[in-house]
């Protein structure tokens, strides 16, 4: 037990010193059950799923991304 916490501890001071955020409870961000809907169905149309819905999802996510990445 007190190995796990030195290492959690070594661990979190390395984050620190690197400058990476570290994310705690707090910083979790809820998905909506239409996002998870979302991803679902792009998900079924990137393994090969063509139907309305797969297809229509993959166009959402797609215009999605490029919009993030552009901002």
């Amino acid at each position: 037990m007190k190995d796990e916490l030195i290492a959690r501890d070594a661990r979190g001071r390395a984050l620190e010193a690197s400058r990476y955020k570290v994310l705690t409870s707090k910083d979790r961000v809820d998905i909506t059950q239409e996002l998870k809907q979302l991803y679902f169905h792009a998900g079924r149309f990137s393994q090969g799923a063509r139907d309305y819905l797969a297809v229509e999802a993959y166009r959402t996510y797609q215009k999605r991304e490029r919009n993030n990445a552009a901002s």
